[in-house]
């Protein structure tokens, strides 16, 4: 057996070169159909042995190499989706010699007959499934397969997979997720049969709630990376166009608002029924398909989109879930996927996020079944969320629209930050609010704040340190931040389904956020400063926290003023742990360190002796006090600034 180490990449580039280079040739012989170096020497009489030879050449790259080359390609195309993140494959050269690309077409095709004469999923389809299997990664093959089966029948065939009662009984599943693999597969073959124009009927309406299910569902699984166009013209044409209309409720008269079987539960896959939300679900997986088709109508916007999805939560069972499909698409769309989300973007992404969090923040009520996107979303645009929290001196509300481009007023450059867009504070705050309703809706959220806050305030720390700018990074860094953490606090306040509930949650452990101060306090273990994080432990100075009583809303905020102490020691571990009076360490009181590093901030605190000595040490030490002490008025400068503004819309 001979295998080959290939990629897809470099056989793409050799592919290229080759059918470059038998152009040029072609050009030159005159196969081209115009006048060339060739027939000008035949017109004269002129004969050469170096003509001939160029002419073995070009039959050699015309009728052997190309077409192996492009057999080759096609093949680790396939194996690509079974080893997606693989740069290398490993291709058996038997399957090259097994079939010709003429060959796998050929094979598919008559499998596509037997399909069609079986007429649907009757007996004898697991049989026919068992062949579809061995070519599903094969481009040549399965673009003969849909080719000839043809669009109505491929949709027809997914539909009644979906759909109860059909003869593949418990291997509808699998068989769907072929049949999906397959018509990926197809889309790879850049050489595709001219009668694979058919399948562009995917791209015309249609009436039938089964074809409609099927299409959508044909896309679910495969790989269409390359293939966006064809995914957003289906799901357009499909669903998308009548979800837009005026009767867009109605399931009499829209296909959007159909269900391929009234009963969800009792289907054999793992898709919804309802027409919509399959075509959302769909655009969750395909990220240019879902910003093209979710932004791409003249008279409906994605604003209009987010009004109607978020009217339809409203509605009774079968649409409920639409909010949530809805969500993993503008997910998509945004660039948040990932655990945790990423947060660098395109300027596509950047774009519409932009458009989707202005039109989400502007609902007063929305969907439960988004939220955990909207969490993932504001996680993923953490950056965005610091910089819209920012409140200039003496800015009130309205006085700022958000921007795609210009940052407001006195906003601090340099230090780090790098938002795609500048958000309102009103809009910020509408936003952050919108998934506070239970702790874990905000957690990806908070993660990402905590890594950010902990990346922003050691590279100021450090760039304080070296002398870079003002020497002022790190009080304009906690300045930001202060605002941030002031405004997810009054968020939450606000929105949390009930916040005293939260706070019991919190103190008990099971999830410790707390919006107002503890944000720099490091979980043992934690590679960063989590930002609502706060390890409580069995101490006579952190006891009180792990319970309280009615009314704890009050008891909270009543507790700032710890807060903010705690907060002040924690700024100076971080600067002492970013090398900041490293001078005064020998001469620190005995029991503040440990093997050359500072002991944990619980610990101090558990120790009232310990906790005025490590105070009194600091300030003792003008170059940890000086930064100290300005970090700590940065952050409650905003924390202030935050507090003004959002008390003037109450």
């Amino acid at each position: 057996m001979t295998y080959s180490s290939v990629s897809v990449e470099g056989l793409e580039d050799l592919v290229s070169k080759m059918q470059t280079a038998m152009m040029t040739i072609d050009s030159f012989t005159g196969q081209l159909g115009y006048s060339s170096i060739k027939n000008d020497m035949d017109d004269l009489g002129v004969t050469s042995e170096a003509m001939r030879t160029l002419r073995l050449i070009q039959d050699w790259i015309h009728d052997d190499e190309l077409p192996s080359l492009r057999r080759r390609l096609n093949l680790a195309r396939g194996l690509q989706q079974k080893s997606p993140n693989a740069t290398m494959l490993t291709l058996d050269e038997a399957l090259v010699d097994a079939m010709s690309s003429e060959e796998a077409e050929q094979r598919g095709r008559e499998l596509a007959e037997a399909f069609n004469e079986l007429g649907g999923v009757n007996e004898g389809f697991g049989d026919l499934m068992e062949d579809f299997e061995e070519l599903a990664y094969d481009p040549d093959a399965m673009a003969g397969f849909y080719a000839e089966l043809g669009p109505e029948l491929a949709a027809m065939f997914a539909g009644t997979l979906g759909y109860p009662g059909n003869n593949a009984g418990d291997d509808s599943q699998r068989y769907l997720e072929l049949m999906s693999i397959g018509l990926g597969t197809a889309l790879m073959d850049e050489t595709r049969p001219g009668d694979w124009y058919d399948m562009n009927e995917f791209f015309q309406e249609t009436d039938n709630p089964v074809a409609a299910w099927g299409r959508l569902a044909l896309l679910q699984y495969g790989d269409f990376s390359d293939s966006q166009f064809f995914v957003q013209m289906t799901v357009e044409r499909t669903a998308l166009d009548a979800f837009t209309q005026d009767d867009w409720a109605d399931p009499y008269s829209n296909i959007s608002a159909q269900n391929l079987y009234p009963h969800e539960h009792h289907m054999n896959v793992d898709l919804p029924a309802n027409i919509a939300e399959m075509a959302f679900l769909t655009l969750g997986k395909h990220p240019e398909a879902s910003r093209q088709a979710l932004s791409g109508y003249e008279d409906f916007p994605l604003s209009s989109f987010v009004d109607r999805v978020y009217e339809a939560a409203d509605y009774p069972h079968d649409r409920y879930e639409l909010a949530d499909a809805f969500g993993l698409a503008i997910e998509s769309g945004v660039g948040a996927e990932g655990d945790p989300p990423r947060t660098e973007h395109t300027e596509e992404e950047a774009a519409f996020a932009f458009e989707f969090i202005n039109a989400s923040a502007g609902h007063d009520e929305v969907p439960y079944q988004i939220k955990d996107s909207l969490g993932r979303i504001g996680a993923s645009y953490v950056h965005e969320m610091v910089a819209g929290s920012y409140v200039d001196d003496g800015e009130l509300p309205g006085d700022r629209n958000s921007s795609m481009t210009d940052a407001p007023n006195d906003f601090p450059e340099g230090v780090g930050l790098e938002p795609s867009f500048y958000l309102s504070p009103e809009i910020t705050y509408q936003f952050l609010g919108s998934f506070q309703d239970e702790l874990y809706l905000s957690e990806p959220y908070d993660n990402a704040m905590g890594l950010l806050l902990s990346e922003q305030l050691d590279a100021a720390i450090q760039a304080d340190q070296a002398g870079e700018g003002d020497g002022n990074r790190t009080q304009q860094v906690m300045e930001l931040f202060g605002g941030a953490s002031q405004l997810h606090y009054l968020a939450r306040r606000e929105y949390a389904a009930d916040f005293d509930a939260q706070e019991e949650q919190r103190r008990a452990g099971v999830a410790q956020f707390y919006s107002s101060g503890m944000a720099i306090i490091p979980v043992p273990g934690a590679g960063h400063y989590l930002y609502w994080g706060f390890q409580v432990v069995a101490n006579d100075k952190l006891s009180d926290w792990v319970s309280g009583g009615p009314g704890m809303e009050d008891q909270v905020v009543s507790e700032n003023a710890n807060a903010e102490a705690m907060r002040w020691y924690m700024t100076v571990q971080a600067m002492i742990e970013n090398g900041v009076g490293e001078d005064a360490v020998p001469n620190a009181p005995a029991g503040l360190f440990e093997d050359g590093e500072l002991k944990p901030m619980d610990e101090i605190f558990a120790d009232e002796q310990l906790r005025q000595d490590f105070y009194d040490w600091v300030n003792e030490n003008p170059e940890l006090n000086g930064p100290s002490d300005d970090a700590q008025s940065g952050w409650n400068d905003g924390a202030h600034g935050v507090d003004t503004y959002i008390g003037a819309t109450r």
